[in-house]
């Protein structure tokens, strides 16, 4: 992500990545970015959503990943 300190300064939001070396934190996130594709496919135009759907698609995620798995 070659342009994630514009993103920051622009938006706000804190940009997170993985510690060299540690393969052990790129699972959750695959997790995380598998799920994300589930509601907005890649390459998705966000401007098309307004702050309410992503925030609730956001709870959504959040309610799914907060969910214990039946392991």
């Amino acid at each position: 992500m070659a342009r994630h300190k514009e993103i920051k300064v622009a938006t706000g939001v804190q940009v997170y990545f993985c510690d060299p070396h540690s393969p052990w934190q790129r699972g959750s996130n695959e997790n995380t970015n598998g799920l994300l594709r589930q509601f907005l496919p890649k390459g998705t135009d966000l401007s098309a959503y307004s702050a309410e759907d992503l925030t609730r698609i956001a709870a959504l995620m959040n309610d799914v990943l907060a969910r214990p798995s039946d392991s």
